[in-house]
């Protein structure tokens, strides 16, 4: 068995303990990292609902996931990295019922980076959007609104964000 069989085993594992907890997680891979994000499911749609409005709850959903799962949180983010690094035939995403795992395009990592504008409004994160939106190459604030729009309702993003653009991209 390859490791990447191993870690496919792992995430399906996960998947299937985040079944009770009325929970979909994302497990995105940005460089080494993974951005656990996770979501109210919403029974009557494939697409979540919305971002969980605690973190400390989303953790523990995911903690509770891993319990009923036998996986160890730190286990299913290794076996994250290791399916979308990974170097096989194969590699990149994996999507079960509830987890989805997958490698962050740019304008993905910009609209989560927009988002983390409402906990964390100064510093490194205004760094990251600008370097996101030069690296994308957009210019105009109305275009980075629809960018970010595509993954983000207007509750999950700053109120004032096409201004904050224009103040970056001016």
């Amino acid at each position: 068995m390859t490791d990447h069989d191993s870690a496919l085993r792992v995430l399906q594992r996960f998947d299937q303990g985040l079944e009770d907890e009325n929970v979909e997680t994302e497990l995105c891979v940005v460089g080494g990292a993974v951005i656990a994000l996770a979501f109210n499911h919403m029974p009557a749609t494939r697409r979540p609902g919305a971002l969980f409005a605690s973190a400390e709850a989303a953790l523990r959903a995911r903690r509770s996931a891993a319990e009923r799962s036998g996986v160890a949180l730190d286990r299913l983010e290794d076996a994250a990295r290791k399916l979308v690094h990974d170097s096989s035939p194969r590699p990149g995403s994996f999507e079960g019922e509830r987890l989805r795992v997958f490698a962050a395009p740019p304008d993905y990592v910009l609209a989560m980076k927009c988002s983390a504008l409402l906990f964390a409004p100064e510093g490194s994160v205004e760094d990251d959007v600008r370097y996101l939106l030069r690296f994308l190459g957009l210019r105009d604030p109305t275009a980075a609104l629809d960018v970010v729009s595509a993954y983000l309702n207007v509750r999950q993003r700053p109120d004032d964000l096409e201004i904050r653009f224009a103040a970056i991209l001016g």
